[in-house]
């Protein structure tokens, strides 16, 4: 006989024992005081051990039913772990998942080999603890990446308004353009000088022209030197296509300082570079720019300008 079986049959024998006990310590009843007869019975040992086999199958069969519910409840226990390994991958640190793995692998392996009814209770324990470690790991992950995909979209929205804002001052801008290139047609149909239709377009955007063979004393088409006069060449005004052209831009450049110097408080927008970021801005008034050319940072800033934010360079 096993030791499980030697169990079975110890327990069951001290339960008859105890059965026993308890029937030889019963007073007689009534009949037995007034004479009648009184049926045989078996000594308490010998009960007892004719009770034996029907008991220890009772026991038997209960701690089979137990240990079958345990491992149910353990075998749920251990799909559960497996979907949660799976599913925290990436997300949930590499030693949460191991230790998962573990207590995973350790509670399957005892729904097969396990003849104790209380062992996968314990398992049960240990794996309900690592997999609440997993579990918020995978918690904080979500959240994090919830808010980082929100600042993702905040910051494309924010790029997709800027955009916009951008496309409708580059749209006034030519607007603006087209409007002034008909103002330039029509001055000319209507008898204009090319020196008066330059002069318009300076006083257009508050300011007037000085007109000189060398503008702020140098061999040059035009110049700035605060306030609201542009220094402007007389070479540029002797025909309608040197108006309409050459004339035209270098007016668009140094309007172009007089606004920056009324918005920004300095004509130095782009540091060293602030005669590029001019030109930049006045491309944005719809002139070809004078020569010296920008760059996108310079765009940039003569595009932030126009609408009236000062950056630095």
């Amino acid at each position: 006989m096993g030791k499980k079986q030697l169990r079975y049959a110890a327990g069951a024998l001290c339960l008859v024992l105890a059965a026993a006990v308890a029937v030889v310590s019963v007073p007689f009843d009534t009949a037995a005081a007034q004479g009648a007869p009184l049926a045989a019975k078996e000594t308490s040992w010998t009960h007892a051990i004719n009770q034996l086999p029907e008991l220890t199958r009772v026991i038997h069969n209960r701690h089979v039913i137990a240990l079958a519910d345990a491992k149910t409840a353990l075998q749920a226990d251990v799909r559960t772990a497996d979907a949660l390994f799976e599913s925290s991958k990436g997300k949930a640190t590499d030693e949460s998942r191991r230790l998962l793995a573990v207590e995973r692998n350790r509670a399957s392996s005892l729904v097969v080999v396990s003849d104790d009814e209380k062992a996968p209770l314990v398992a049960q324990e240990q794996l309900a603890a690592v997999a609440e470690v997993v579990t918020g790991e995978v918690a904080a992950w979500e959240a994090a990446e919830a808010a980082r995909i929100a600042e993702e979209a905040r910051i494309a929205e924010e790029a997709r308004v800027a955009a916009e804002a951008a496309a409708a001052q580059a749209a006034a801008a030519s607007h603006s353009t087209g409007r002034k290139a008909s103002t330039a047609a029509t001055a000319a149909a209507a008898g204009q000088t090319p020196q008066q239709y330059l002069e318009g377009i300076a006083s257009s955007y508050g300011g007037s022209i000085s007109w000189t063979g060398t503008p702020c004393g140098r061999a040059a088409s035009g110049c700035y030197q605060g306030g609201s006069t542009l220094y402007i060449s007389t070479s540029l005004y002797g025909s309608w296509s040197t108006a309409k052209g050459r004339g035209r831009n270098v007016v668009l450049h140094e309007a172009s300082h007089l606004i920056i110097q009324n918005k920004c408080g300095t004509v130095l927008l782009g540091g060293a570079r602030f005669e590029n970021v001019t030109d930049a801005y006045s491309v944005l008034l719809g002139g070809a720019g004078s020569g010296y050319g920008y760059n996108d940072n310079d765009m940039a800033l003569a595009s932030a300008a126009l609408g009236g934010q000062c950056l630095e360079g």
